[in-house]
This record gives structure tokens, C-alpha cells and sequence, in this order.
């Protein structure tokens, strides 16, 4: 993000009106969420992107913002916790059905499958 910019996200359950400010742009129906949860997300993410979600110097919650199976991304680390690792990642959602593919191939190996969004909001209110 640049020094004007911002990204908000509700992770409460209930919806949010925006505000009616020209400041503002609801970016909901334009955007790919995805969150991955768990004790191997920084491997599977290893085999994806050359960003170092483990930098000792970072601490969570952080944004990097980057390639990642090459596509330009916000990634947001919100927690390294050995026990209960967490991250979301958005992008354009016309690289939805790739990036799916992608992070599943990837996660192949570990396990890695579909969880659905009661998983993420556990996941939410333990951190």
C-alpha cells in the first residue's frame, strides 16, 4: 500500500454498512479472499512465493504485498504461532480459479483442503 491507501476487513460476523464518503470503495464482488489456516500454511506458501512470511524481524500482523503463484497480491500475516498459524490473501478475483488451483496443488502434499468460513472464524476468535 502506498502512504494514501488503506485496506479494511471485517472478520466480525456481522455486516458493516460502508460509509458514505467518496474515500471509500467496496471492493467485495471485485476481490479473491482467501484464507489459509494451520500448521503447514508457511510451507505450502513456500512453494508459491519467495516471501518470507517467518522474518524473525516481523512481527504479526504484517502485509506484504507481492507476487504470489505469480499474481499480485495483499498478503496479511496475522499470526506465525506454531499452534495456530493464519493468513489471508487477496487478489483480483478474476485470477480466482488459478490461484485455487495453485495454493491447493501446493498444499497437496500437507493435506491441505477446503475448510469453509466457520473454520476461519474459529481460527478469528482464537487469536
Amino acid at each position: 500500500m502506498n502512504n494514501t491507501q488503506a485496506s479494511i476487513y471485517n472478520f466480525g460476523e456481522a455486516a458493516v454498512a460502508m460509509p458514505d464518503d467518496s474515500g471509500f470503495t467496496d471492493v467485495t464482488e471485485a476481490t479473491l479472499f482467501v484464507a489459509l489456516v494451520g500448521k503447514n500454511i508457511f510451507s505450502i506458501c513456500e512453494k508459491l512465493t519467495t516471501l518470507d512470511f517467518m522474518d524473525p524481524e516481523k512481527k504479526a500482523p504484517f502485509l506484504f504485498q507481492g507476487p504470489f503463484s505469480h499474481v499480485p497480491c495483499q498478503i496479511v500475516t496475522l499470526s506465525k504461532d506454531i499452534d495456530n498459524p493464519g493468513l489471508v490473501i487477496t487478489c483480483s478475483r478474476g485470477y480466482g480459479r488459478d490461484m485455487i488451483h495453485a495454493v491447493l496443488g501446493a498444499g497437496k502434499e500437507f493435506g491441505l483442503k477446503p475448510a469453509g468460513e466457520e473454520k476461519f472464524n474459529d481460527f478469528i476468535k482464537n487469536l
